[in-house]
């Protein structure tokens, strides 16, 4: 509920405010402070935060993390959203998207951002 109130809120680098603009994990940061959560300030830095989640389990206020995966296992993130679907549904999530600013995607049907989610974290 508090991050669909950004919807539409333009993209900007390092952005960590909604008069200024957000980048990925300055958004994500944003929501969570607004609720009482302090999240580290960067999406690698997030990715260290909270416990690991299935899919399948993944739930309104989760964090769904992006990127690749390298030959040696180790996980390169470069992008942080939040989910907004229950377990059962499509996942969802709400992000800031370079080009379109803070959206909602269905992973699913995007093949740029099925491709490349790599894990869910849960931090509530």
């Amino acid at each position: 509920r508090v991050a669909r109130q950004y919807l539409g809120i333009r993209y900007r680098s390092a952005g960590k405010n909604p008069k200024a603009g957000f980048d990925c994990s300055g958004f994500t940061g944003y929501v969570f402070h607004k609720l009482g959560i302090s999240l580290k300030s960067s999406s690698p830095a997030q990715a260290t935060e909270g416990r690991n989640v299935p899919f399948s389990n993944a739930r309104k206020g989760d964090l769904a993390f992006f990127g690749r995966k390298g030959r040696s296992g180790k996980y390169y993130i470069n992008h942080a959203a939040i989910v907004i679907s229950e377990p059962g549904e499509p996942l969802s999530i709400i992000h800031s998207a370079s080009r379109k600013g803070i959206v909602i995607t269905r992973v699913k049907e995007d093949p740029y951002w099925r491709r490349s989610l790599l894990f869910v974290k849960s931090v509530l």
